[in-house]
Parts: structure tokens; C-alpha cells; sequence
């Protein structure tokens, strides 16, 4: 488990080998799940923030988790489409 796709890997744990297997041989599938674990990251930091615009970053930070979880869930379905 890499220290930059740990979130990823954890999110779609039921996918691991295709996941695996996708990022070792797509270069783009490797930077969405690299910048979905920095958002998910950056989202932990700023919900456990106390300072006034917090609350405002952690939301922010809440879409782009979704955004990201959703383009990741697509290329996984697309990957599998493939494979049957």
C-alpha cells in the first residue's frame, strides 16, 4: 500500500486488485487517487482546525473528496465494463 494512494485504497478496498492493478498501468488513474488521498488529507486537517475559516475549507475540501470519489468509482465500472 502506497503512502500516497492509502485513502484510496481504504475507500475502495473492494476494488483492491483491479485499483492496484490500474495504477501501476495508468499514469492518470494514479494522479486522481494521488490527489484524492491529498484531499482527503487536507479535509482531515481542516475539520480538526479551530480558527474561523476553518469550516469553510473542510467544506470545500468535502466536495472535492465526492467529486474525486466519483471519478475514481467511474473509472473503476469502465475498467471492469472492459474486463467482462
Amino acid at each position: 500500500m502506497s503512502d500516497r494512494t492509502h485513502y484510496t485504497e481504504c475507500r475502495f478496498s473492494s476494488h483492491k486488485p483491479l485499483l492496484l492493478r490500474l495504477m501501476q498501468n495508468d499514469e492518470e488513474f494514479l494522479s486522481l487517487c494521488q490527489d484524492y488521498d491529498s484531499c482527503v488529507s487536507a479535509l482531515q486537517y481542516w475539520t480538526n482546525q479551530k480558527i474561523p475559516a476553518a469550516t469553510q475549507r473542510a467544506d470545500e475540501y468535502r466536495i472535492l473528496v465526492k467529486d474525486l470519489e466519483l471519478e475514481i468509482s467511474s473509472y473503476i465500472i469502465s475498467a471492469v465494463n472492459v474486463q467482462l
